[in-house]
């Protein structure tokens, strides 16, 4: 779609459509905004590219480390989530499609604004949709993505047709705003029809968008065109700071510590790790008692020393107190009474083959037996338990 011929003169030249497009393009000659955040937008995909994320399907935890916006991280404080979220992208066909829209859409709007408004608008636009985005989805969703600011240049072309459709030749008018309402009204369904795609950052980007572009907007052949702007230019920062304040009050506190999920996500990582080394060990003394490398005493001694090292770990495990409104609570329980199973059979082993008691062995093999349901429980829950979430 091409916002320039859509409103652009047919076979017989409209004079008042070719005076518009010739006082647009006399008022802004050329353009270095949207070429220059799309330039930034392709720049960090790139860079995410580089330092490990693929290119078709990046991580959510990749994407939580170059900036999302995860409201449980963003409410806590990492505020700085809300514009750098706007430059990052689920894969190169998301950045391919929301630089497609912005650059075919941003290139008329900054003519409309100015190069210094439309950075304004569009940056303005992006902090609110994520803001929105956090306030919509409060338990935490990997937020990323332009268009929610790319939805504010939209909504910001649409204010300028509202506001100075004097100034704008009808046609044009009713060609753009035709172009506006198709892509505005297909993306809004699509989003709602289609999970992982946040429609809560299109429609707060959009309005920020329309907010600002109506105090912004200009009439194109106003020959004070430059004191306008020096005299609206503060009251949209204003504005913006008024809207973004406001959302960003009416935040409710982080349901949960993140940063308590993130260390038992660590703490998890290293119980895998220890595990296997534990269990190998115990192997390689199985095996040097049946060869007859060592008796029986050194057998449940060595056992005894794998117990000493699940009981640490049950104890680090244990020392994470999560919040009650916790996603990884049930997986915390798991993981503790897996920890706890583990010490307990290898003590009761290791005692069954030092002092001969059938009966501990018994008992050994019954707590085996939760040990493997225990695991089941945990595979059916995954280990990070942590998807990517949206993107818009």
């Amino acid at each position: 779609m091409s916002w320039r011929g859509r409103g652009a003169a047919p076979a017989q030249p409209d004079p008042g459509v070719q005076w518009f497009w010739l006082t647009l393009h006399a008022a802004a000659p050329r353009v270095w905004a949207t070429p220059a955040l799309v330039l930034a937008n392709i720049g960090v995909w790139l860079a995410m590219v580089a330092a490990g994320a693929h290119p078709l399907n990046p991580s959510g935890e990749m994407l939580i480390a170059w900036g999302a916006n995860f409201a449980p991280l963003t409410a806590a404080g990492e505020w700085w989530r809300l514009p750098a979220a706007a430059f990052l992208h689920s894969g190169v066909l998301h950045l391919a499609l929301n630089m497609w829209a912005l650059w075919d859409a941003g290139r008329l709007t900054e003519r409309l604004y100015g190069g210094v408004s439309f950075l304004l608008l569009y940056a303005a636009a992006g902090v609110t949709g994520s803001l929105t985005s956090a306030l919509w989805h409060p338990e935490g969703v990997v937020s990323i993505g332009a268009s929610g600011a790319v939805f504010g240049v939209l909504g910001a072309l649409g204010a300028f047709l509202a506001v100075q459709r004097h100034s704008v030749p009808r046609q044009v008018v009713l060609g753009l705003r035709a172009s506006v309402l198709t892509f505005v009204g297909y993306a809004l369904l699509i989003g709602f029809l289609v999970p992982g795609i946040d429609n809560a950052a299109h429609l707060g980007g959009m309005a920020a968008g329309f907010v600002l572009g109506a105090i912004l907007a200009r009439p194109l052949a106003a020959p004070d065109r430059r004191r306008m702007l020096a005299l609206r230019f503060p009251l949209a920062l204003a504005a913006a700071a008024l809207l973004a304040g406001a959302l960003a009050w009416r935040m409710p506190p982080p349901a949960y510590d993140m940063r308590l999920e993130r260390a038992l996500q660590q703490e998890v990582a290293r119980f895998a790790g220890e595990e296997k080394a534990i269990l190998d060990a115990w192997r390689a003394a199985a095996d040097a008692r049946k060869a007859g490398r060592i008796g029986d005493a050194e057998l449940a001694r060595r056992m005894l020393e794998a117990a000493q090292r699940w009981e640490a770990a049950h104890a680090r495990l244990a020392a994470l107190e999560l919040s009650g409104g916790s996603p990884s609570r049930e997986r915390h329980a798991l993981v503790l009474r897996y920890a706890e199973l583990r010490r307990d059979s290898t003590r009761l082993i290791a005692e069954a083959v030092r002092d001969g008691d059938a009966a501990k062995m018994g008992r050994a093999r019954a707590l085996a037996n939760e040990l493997g349901e225990v695991r089941q429980a945990l595979e059916k829950l995954g280990m990070d338990g942590k998807g990517k979430g949206e993107g818009n």
